[in-house]
């Protein structure tokens, strides 16, 4: 059988959407099964933070008790609990946490379940965002950013320019586009992709001659209009 270029090219992006979920600890959405998160913009200076003066004990002690919130939120369908820990000052990502949560709850879901979250770890990141690693009710791992913003802990994210200018990456069969916000995993996925591309033409039998463009966004802000789930592109 004779596999066409766009059929691997399907197969391929497919697989990096998947992969690009990974991204969580950058981008956010509702609580569905596999607990994600997507992404916008904010700025830093207008809302100065503490975090600095706090210990490790009370910055997890408050996200845990936003965790807490947005858990309650959610159980009793109270969009005005959301707002208290989803970052109001960030346009974009407001909209799609509010957007994800409307549609949960009037989805055939709402009301099946008791969302909870434990909180594991955190790690401090630049210009003071707290990514929160946590274990949801299923059991599923998840890592959100957070910010401190009139005493209480946020789920938010960068803005655009905090995620760095684009950087353009040739391989032999890949243009990348990556932000400097997520080196800790670019060349992770970047080198997924390459051994996808080489599984997937072992199945096949060929591949496209052309390279493919791919992005990797790391924050819903940088595609504010695209479909919510889309994490990956490819043109």
């Amino acid at each position: 059988m004779k596999f066409t270029s766009h059929k691997f090219v399907r197969i391929i992006f497919t697989l990096i959407i998947l992969i690009s979920s990974q991204l969580a600890c950058q981008t956010l959405t509702a609580p569905a099964a596999t607990e994600s998160v997507p992404t916008a913009q904010l700025d830093i200076s207008a809302s100065p933070t503490v975090s600095a003066d706090l210990s490790d004990e009370e910055i997890k002690a408050g996200i845990q008790s936003s965790l807490d919130t947005y858990a309650q939120a959610y159980n009793e369908n109270n969009p005005d609990l959301l707002e208290q820990v989803v970052d109001q000052e960030n346009k974009p990502f407001r909209r799609i946490v509010r957007s994800r949560f409307d549609e949960y709850q009037i989805s055939s879901q709402a009301g099946g379940g008791t969302f909870s979250y434990t909180l594991n770890s955190i790690d401090k990141r630049e210009l003071e965002y707290v990514i929160a690693h946590f274990t949801t009710a299923g059991g599923y791992k998840a890592d959100w950013p957070f910010r401190l913003l009139n005493d209480r802990w946020v789920i938010t994210e960068p803005t655009v320019e905090q995620v760095g200018e684009p950087v353009i990456t040739d391989t032999e069969h890949f243009t990348f586009t990556t932000y400097p916000w997520a080196d800790d995993v670019n060349q992770q996925i970047m080198d997924m992709m390459e051994i996808a591309r080489t599984n997937s033409e072992a199945v096949l039998g060929q591949a496209p001659t052309e390279k493919a463009n791919v992005k990797i966004i790391p924050i819903y802000g940088l595609s504010p209009y695209n479909p919510m789930n889309a994490i990956a592109l490819y043109n």
